[in-house]
């Protein structure tokens, strides 16, 4: 994937997940994708399951970040930073923390957190 995905904060608008935009000083939403027929399910446990679904579309994006992050920290000039004291060091762990910070925001958007 290479950043074709819809660009901008989604947001959920009934059973529809998309993003708003702003045309000529007017604010439009745009849909992605609809998370359920409505209807069709009206037992509590199908309605709780599709909550939960839609909490874990939107966060597809940062989840997506999140990810990209973590290879990053894959790559070099990461991989060797052996010397504790020394500044690539220090910089792997200054970044591996907003890291860390991402990944947890996004795990607790797809889990039902805050965004």
């Amino acid at each position: 994937m290479n950043g074709k995905h819809t660009k901008g904060k989604w947001i959920i608008d009934g059973d529809l997940i998309g993003v708003e935009i702003e045309i000529a000083g007017e604010t439009f939403f745009v849909e992605i994708c609809q998370t359920a027929v409505p209807g069709l399910y009206n037992t509590s446990d199908k309605i709780e399951e599709e909550a939960a679904n839609q909490k874990l579309i939107l966060s597809a994006p940062q989840l997506l970040e999140a990810l990209k992050l973590i290879m990053f920290a894959g790559e070099e000039p990461w991989r060797n930073a052996n010397n504790a004291e020394g500044p690539t060091y220090q910089a792997m762990m200054h970044a591996l923390a907003g890291i860390k910070q991402t990944a947890r925001a996004a795990i607790e958007a797809a889990e039902g957190g805050e965004k």
